[in-house]
């Protein structure tokens, strides 16, 4: 049986709600990252998500459902996020893109382990006084 993925949710409770609409309607539900979410809910944008899957043949009956219950399907983008910005950056000219020049500093940097040595000595200093 083949499965269409016709939503994704951030957070489990939205799933929850769903997928219980679903299968009220008596459309089985496939899970994927579903558990992994659950446990580490921080990471749930970064693996895209939990994606909910129901058999082809009910997926209109499935996305209308979802629509009802004030949530969007998932629509497969024309093109990935990816390719749209490389898309767009291939058709400008390094002119257009109008990057800032690079200023020449003045001023003299100190070096970090020269500012490290005086706050020790100072540091030193004060707990032999102040004891």
């Amino acid at each position: 049986m083949e499965y269409k993925l016709v939503a994704v949710f951030t957070l489990p409770r939205d799933l929850y709600i769903i997928r219980a609409k679903l299968e009220s309607h008596g459309i089985e539900c496939l899970t994927r990252d579903e558990k992994t979410v659950e446990v580490h809910n921080f990471i749930s944008n970064a693996i895209g998500g939990i994606k909910l899957y129901v058999p082809a043949a009910d997926e209109d009956i499935a996305r209308q459902v979802i629509i009802e219950a004030g949530h969007e399907p998932f629509e497969e983008p024309e093109q990935s996020w990816a390719e749209q910005k490389l898309n767009k950056l291939g058709s400008l000219s390094l002119k257009e893109l109008k990057l800032p020049k690079a200023k020449k500093s003045k001023q003299k940097s100190v070096p970090i382990s020269l500012i490290l040595i005086i706050v020790f000595v100072i540091t030193a200093v004060l707990l032999i006084f102040y004891k």
